[in-house]
């Protein structure tokens, strides 16, 4: 499919990555789900939407634990630790 090409090419860039960074770092290393500590898990950032996707702000983007991340999208088997 070349949206989800398109997408996982974003999620690789620089400006993903600068993005992800920061909102992991906004978080202060607490969940924005469930709001209990991150630990040692990686962090997942979670679209809340697709709107504004590769113009987004840190309020389209919320931290969460893979768990809580996997909540959110029952209907994929998996969710990559960099989404």
């Amino acid at each position: 499919m070349k949206e989800n090409r398109q997408y996982k090419e974003y999620l690789a860039s620089e400006d993903w990555q600068e993005h992800r960074q920061n909102k992991v770092a906004q978080a202060n290393g607490i969940c924005d789900q469930c709001h209990w500590p991150l630990g040692n898990s990686t962090p997942h950032v979670h679209h809340k939407s697709y709107a504004n996707l590769e113009h987004e702000s840190f309020e389209d983007t919320k931290v969460l634990h893979s768990i809580c991340h996997k909540r959110m999208h029952p209907h994929m088997k998996e969710v990559k630790e960099n989404d």
